[in-house]
């Protein structure tokens, strides 16, 4: 999913007239997810992967859930607003997933919620914040995870990291 150039530029975005917007990607999917070149004057406009809320004027609980998954997500560049590989207003939760997620712009983050950083939960998965890897608990890799050279990934102390035969894994 590719957002073009445009005022607010949105790879996916879970838009919801009422309620609460989310975004649910598992069953072993694997997702890209790049937002376009965000042309709006105002701060509200931004370009996102993957983005869960209202819309760009209205803040309203919204949630990205991630789970058995590989998602690649990357904002892309803002004339004013902010940039977000994944963005929700309450929370992002990632279980048993690879997840790379950046920002091409200034005022950017890879991944991030309006909320806490409280308010991202991640079990059992690899994570990456602009280049920057974790493994969070005891993950499986779900699919094959190439480390570019500019990127690191970290496995700390207490947590383990398994690359099934099936899977491959390469560190450039």
């Amino acid at each position: 999913a590719t957002g073009g150039n445009a005022f607010g530029s949105y790879g996916i975005w879970a838009s919801s007239i009422s309620g609460q917007p989310s975004v649910t990607i598992n069953g072993g999917a694997v997702v890209t997810a790049t937002g376009g070149e965000a042309t709006g004057n105002a701060e509200i406009y931004g370009s996102y992967g993957i983005n869960a809320r209202l819309d760009s004027t209205v803040s309203t609980a919204g949630t990205v859930t991630i789970a058995g998954s590989t998602v690649n997500a990357t904002g892309g560049t803002a004339k004013n607003g902010n940039s977000y590989g994944v963005y929700a207003e309450t929370s992002v939760s990632v279980t048993g997933s690879t997840v790379k997620a950046g920002s091409e712009g200034e005022n950017g983050e890879g991944i991030a919620t309006a909320g806490s950083p409280e308010s991202t939960e991640y079990e059992n998965s690899i994570i990456f914040n602009n280049g920057e890897g974790a493994v969070y608990g005891n993950a499986t890799l779900p699919g094959d995870l190439t480390i570019e050279q500019d990127e690191t990934l970290t496995i700390p102390d207490g947590t383990s990291l398994t690359v099934p035969e099936s899977v491959t894994l390469t560190n450039n």
